[in-house]
């Protein structure tokens, strides 16, 4: 009975799902982790962290979700 309220957070969360389904997305989901303070770990070879750039990407993904 809330579908009003799923279709605006649904709205707020689509940027970073879209984002991490369609770019790397281990690195992405630990690099949000890491943004948001969840000490998540670090990395196993062969994956690589994202790069400055796919930060920035990702963080501002996150934006409709940390306003």
């Amino acid at each position: 009975g809330e579908h009003e309220q799923a279709l605006a957070l649904w709205q707020k969360m689509i940027p970073s799902l879209l984002h991490i389904w369609t770019n790397d997305y281990v690195p992405g989901v630990l690099a949000a982790a890491h943004k948001r303070g969840f000490g998540t770990g670090n990395l196993r070879r062969p994956v690589r962290a994202l790069d400055q750039a796919g930060k920035d990407a990702m963080f501002a993904s996150l934006a409709p979700l940390l306003a």
